[in-house]
Formats: C-alpha cells, sequence, structure tokens
C-alpha cells in the first residue's frame, strides 16, 4: 500500500470507528419521533433519555457503514491492483491511477460522513444544551433515578493533578499498548441482588454511559457483555470461571500471570478481556494462545551451479506457526490499530460492602464498567469515586465527579488508533477544557 494511501485509510477508518464522539450525549436530530425541541432541557427526562438510545443506535448505524464501505473500496482497489501486476508491460501508470481513484472514493467517504456528523453534533447541541452537567437525582415521571448532580470544583486543577489521574485511571492493552474503550454497544446484567436492585445497578451504568458518549445497547434482549456478580464466596466464583476459560479473564503470558490474574484482593474488582482492530477492521480477541499462523514465500538467490559468481533464483518458505497478521499503516502516531473492550466481569463481595450506599456502590461500578484503570490502589489528588475503596484515602466521595466524567468523556472522545503518548495527550486537553472554572 502506497504511503499516502496509508495515511489516508488511517484516518478514514478512524473517522469510522469514532463518528460522532465529540458531543456530551449523541444524537441523530431526524430520528422520527423524538424530536429535540419538544424535549425538556433535562437529561433525567423520559423524552431524553429515548432520544440519546435512538441517537445512538443511528449513531452505530453510521460507524458500521462507514467502515464497510471503506473496507470494500479498499478490497476492491486491492483486487484491481493485484491484476495489473500481473498483466503485461509497464503497469506502474494505471496502478498509480488505480490508487488515486481509491483515495479520492475513500476521501469521499470520509467528507460526507464528516460532514453528516458535524451537522449533527451542531443541532443536538443547540437543542439539548446544557448536556456537560449531569443532571439531579430521579424526576417524579422517570421510571429509573438518573445521574444526580455533581458540583464543578471551583479552581482548576493542578496539570500534575490531571496528568497523574490520566496515568493512574488508564491501563495499556498488553497487545497494542493503547486505552481501550467500548466500541460496541454495552449490555450490563447483575447478578446476586433482588431484581429491582439488579435492573438499578444495570440502568446507572447506561446512564452514565450515555451521559459520557459511551455507546449503549437498548435491545432488551441483548448479549450480556458487562456481567456484575454479587457473591460471597469470590475466590470461589473466580477459579470456576478460569476453569472453564482461562481467556474469560483477560490477558496472561503464563498460567503463572493467569493465576495471580484470577486471585480476588478487592471487595470490587474488575477483569477485563479486550480485542485488537486493524486498520481494514479485522477484530481478534486478545490472547496469548497461538493464532493460527502464517506462511511467507520470499524470493532467494543461490550460487549457480555453474559456477562463478553467478547466482540463480529461488524461494524460501517461511512457516511462522504463531504469528498474527494484522494491517497497518506504518505510521508510528496512529498505525491503525485499536484497542476495545469485548467483556468486562465485576465481582463484588457484599459481606465487604455493608457501609456502602447503593448509590454511591453504583457510580464506582460504572466507572470500573466504562473504563480499565491501571489501578485502583493509589489515592488521587483529583477527587474520583475509584478512592471509595481504597484504604487511607482524604479525599473520599459519594457519588461520580467532575475529574471521573471528565476523563470518561475524554476517552470516549480520543483517537483509537493514535499511539498512548498521543491518546493521554487528548485525553490532558479534554480534561482541562471540561475542568476549567466557568468564569476563565
Amino acid at each position: 500500500m502506497a504511503p499516502n494511501r496509508r495515511r489516508t485509510a488511517a484516518r478514514l477508518v478512524a473517522i469510522a470507528l469514532t463518528l460522532g464522539a465529540a458531543p456530551a450525549i449523541r444524537a441523530a436530530t431526524d430520528t422520527p419521533g423524538y424530536p429535540a425541541a419538544q424535549c425538556p432541557k433535562d437529561t433525567s427526562s423520559a423524552c431524553i433519555k429515548d432520544y440519546v438510545a435512538a441517537a445512538n443506535s443511528e449513531i452505530s448505524r453510521v460507524q458500521d457503514d462507514a467502515a464497510a464501505r471503506i473496507k470494500r473500496t479498499m478490497a476492491e482497489a486491492d483486487a484491481r491492483i493485484k491484476q495489473l501486476r500481473k498483466g503485461p508491460g509497464d503497469t506502474a501508470a494505471a496502478i498509480q491511477q488505480t490508487q488515486a481513484q481509491e483515495n479520492d472514493s475513500l476521501a469521499g467517504i470520509g467528507s460526507a460522513a464528516d460532514d453528516r456528523i458535524q451537522q449533527i453534533n451542531a443541532r443536538i447541541r443547540e437543542a439539548t444544551e446544557p448536556v456537560q452537567t449531569v443532571s439531579a437525582a430521579p424526576a417524579a415521571p422517570a421510571p429509573v433515578p438518573g445521574l444526580e448532580r455533581v458540583t464543578v470544583t471551583a479552581a482548576r486543577p493542578s496539570p500534575e493533578a490531571i496528568n497523574s489521574f490520566i496515568l493512574f485511571h488508564g491501563a495499556a492493552t498488553r497487545l497494542t499498548g493503547k486505552l481501550a474503550r467500548w466500541r460496541m454497544g454495552i449490555c450490563p446484567r447483575a447478578e446476586g441482588l433482588v431484581p429491582q436492585d439488579a435492573v438499578y445497578l444495570a440502568q446507572r451504568i447506561r446512564d452514565v454511559a450515555a451521559s459520557v458518549g459511551a455507546p449503549v445497547n437498548k435491545d432488551a434482549a441483548c448479549k450480556t457483555n458487562i456481567r456484575i456478580v454479587f457473591t460471597a464466596q469470590p475466590q470461589d466464583f473466580l477459579d470456576t470461571i478460569r476453569k472453564q476459560n482461562r481467556d474469560a479473564l483477560g490477558y496472561a503470558d503464563t498460567l503463572r500471570q493467569g493465576a495471580q490474574l484470577a486471585t480476588v484482593t478487592r471487595g470490587v474488582q474488575a477483569w477485563y478481556v479486550t480485542a485488537t482492530q486493524d486498520v481494514r477492521g479485522n477484530r481478534e480477541l486478545d490472547t496469548a494462545r497461538p493464532a493460527n499462523g502464517l506462511t511467507m514465500t520470499m524470493p532467494a538467490y543461490f550460487p549457480s551451479a555453474t559456477g562463478g559468481n553467478a547466482l540463480a533464483q529461488g524461494a524460501i518458505t517461511l512457516n511462522l506457526p504463531s504469528a498474527r497478521s494484522r494491517a497497518v499503516t506504518g505510521n508510528r502516531l496512529d498505525d491503525g490499530l485499536s484497542s476495545e473492550f469485548d467483556h468486562i466481569l465485576i465481582v463484588a463481595d457484599p459481606d465487604k460492602l455493608k457501609t456502602v450506599e447503593a448509590r454511591t456502590l453504583a457510580d464506582y461500578i460504572a466507572v470500573l464498567a466504562l473504563s480499565q484503570p491501571d489501578t485502583i490502589d493509589r489515592c488521587e489528588t483529583l477527587p474520583s469515586i475509584v478512592n471509595l475503596l481504597t484504604p487511607g484515602c482524604q479525599t473520599v466521595t459519594a457519588s461520580i465527579t467532575d475529574g471521573d466524567l471528565a476523563y470518561l468523556r475524554g476517552l470516549y472522545r480520543m483517537t483509537t488508533a493514535a499511539s498512548l503518548q498521543v491518546q493521554r495527550s487528548e485525553l490532558r486537553y479534554q480534561m482541562e477544557k471540561t475542568l476549567k472554572p466557568s468564569d476563565d
């Protein structure tokens, strides 16, 4: 693939994977039945909730359509170039023309999608602002409690506090070394609770996800990808899960690492299964198990049988039984690979949570369900709900904080295929912009 084509493809695939991620609430303004002007400007209202649900479905459709069109366009161009190379004579000009046509097509797909999303963003902001604040506790007719209001910090957090927050709240995945987030719509389910509490917890996670721009699956029969289990025997439960499928708890290079990974050490603990998607949209679960392998045939030159300095052309075939093949751009700042969550398991021991209020615990679990902290054993200067169960923290809150929401919003706006350094820079920018005092 030519360098300019690689850059174009990477940029457009990134667009396809992150369309609509700019606003705090993503929506399609032409969704039938939910005109934004008729909705109260309150994210706890049933109208807005339904509107956001329809919007997420529309955004997902646009994402999938753009990704499919990009993939199809590139495949057709590859087939054409392959055919030209097999033809007689000098085909360089024809190949160059095919690549130019492909770039024009890719640019057209990206421009059309970008224009559509910009239009949606402008109209949704006009219809539903302000969306950056989280609504106060449940409105009277609302069947499900909404997000309680979070008081905005009066003073701007220091750059050091924000940098530390980003560093310890985002674990890089093992295979890409990047931050993971949800690309598919989340479908949480709680077990081991009375039915009304299980429904409340799952809905709470959905509410937080919708407020920060994370995708939400609104199908009542959706396949669970966030499983929250309350059990008085968490270690026995984990041992059973690991025996059934050792990859169900996340990536481990060795059996010893797998055993350490499956050890319960906290009252609430999360395990993350991630996947990697390449520039062509191919998706593969992250696992240390051997891959399907790869066979490569390369030209080689050998001393000629006639002797002297003459060389005879031949070929060498390499069999790499554990190798994986992924399409990348070759750009070190944006190589086309992105990490995403495939499944998250959260296990809670109710015996260790008797003094924690239900809403506080729900907010804590919501943060674990939407992001992968690198550590939750460290007390952060910037207030965070993650400090809740960490011993010795002086700053402990009873609800999700401005810092938590700013981080999650940045996570679901960042460039998924960018390098870890770029991703953290984007997160820093988003958090600084969100957390600055209103009079700045």
